[in-house]
């Protein structure tokens, strides 16, 4: 596991060549700020998550955040990303591997 430096979505400015920062997803991201340890808690119970998943629910850049965890499988076993479990990721990595890549219960926009 990681430390929850880390994991933290404060971790959202990449440095350009120039040495000038860069604004990320991350930065717009409904989490900045706040402690990581609310998105990886000691027990991995949907009442646990519960708190986390509320910040994910209006989160402006949700879909980046969970693109961003799908695409690392590292990301796949610990934590909510995009408003997701590990194992709801790992349902998702899945489904997505069988052919479709809308989340459940997503249209197109």
């Amino acid at each position: 596991p990681t430390n929850a430096a880390e994991r933290s979505c404060d971790t959202g400015r990449m440095t350009a060549s120039a040495g000038e920062s860069v604004r990320t997803w991350r930065d717009q991201a409904a989490c900045r700020g706040l402690n990581p340890d609310l998105w990886f808690p000691a027990r991995e119970t949907p009442q646990d998550y519960a708190p986390a998943k509320r910040v994910c629910a209006d989160c402006p850049v949700r879909v980046e955040c969970l693109e961003y965890a799908l695409s690392l499988p590292m990301l796949l076993r610990e934590g909510i990303f995009g408003g997701l479990s590990p194992k709801e990721r790992q349902r998702e990595a899945r489904r997505r591997r069988a052919g479709s890549s809308l989340p459940r219960g997503q249209a197109s926009r």
